[in-house]
């Protein structure tokens, strides 16, 4: 378990020194590019980030938006992420850029990334899940945009429970999708 985990419910002036740690160390590493892999990382700090490196940034939120409008049909999008990336604003307006007819209900959730972390699926995490699972109901969306790296890994709990033409969204996912194709990655492993 990381000691700083989870991301979602700290505060910035927390959080800024550790990703600056994190990226001074990858920059020493002589990387090609950079994959934020953490939502709250690319919502909160992805334009600082590719101010303090050379290389291209690649964050999970532009690529969530891109293949949730995708895959949405009826345009009713539920956001499930943690409290400060969905505070930034950044899912919903890379959702409208995609498509401005979209509806996006947007539903914080503070219980799950540390429920994972822990491995505890007490009564609090089972009544927060039906708590989701109604409110998503409810807005009629027919797809679950997973903005929190620690959210897919409940994603089997909440499709048994939800309406069957609700898909997930994984943010990481669609990014690996897209720069496996990439000619940035034209070389390592991910070319092989």
């Amino acid at each position: 378990s990381n000691k700083n985990a989870p991301w979602g419910d700290k505060e910035e002036s927390v959080l800024w020194p550790l990703v600056k740690k994190a990226v001074q160390f990858l920059k020493n590493q002589e990387i090609d590019a950079l994959v934020l892999g953490c939502n709250t990382t690319d919502s909160l700090f992805a334009k600082r980030i590719a101010e303090l490196v050379s290389v291209p940034v690649f964050g999970l939120i532009s690529y969530g938006a891109i293949k949730a409008t995708l895959l949405s049909q009826n345009k009713h999008i539920a956001l499930l992420a943690t409290q400060q990336t969905i505070a930034s604003g950044r899912y919903k307006e890379a959702l409208y850029l995609e498509d401005a007819s979209v509806s996006v209900t947007q539903m914080p959730i503070l219980e799950w990334a540390p429920a994972i972390e822990n491995n505890c699926f007490d009564v609090f995490f089972e009544y927060s899940l039906k708590h989701i699972v109604s409110q998503i109901t409810f807005s009629q969306a027919d797809v679950g945009l997973l903005g929190c790296t620690h959210f897919p890994l409940l994603w089997e709990r909440l499709k048994a429970a939800l309406p069957k033409q609700v898909q997930a969204c994984n943010p990481a996912i669609a990014l690996a999708q897209s720069l496996s194709q990439s000619a940035v990655f034209g070389r390592g492993v991910l070319a092989s």
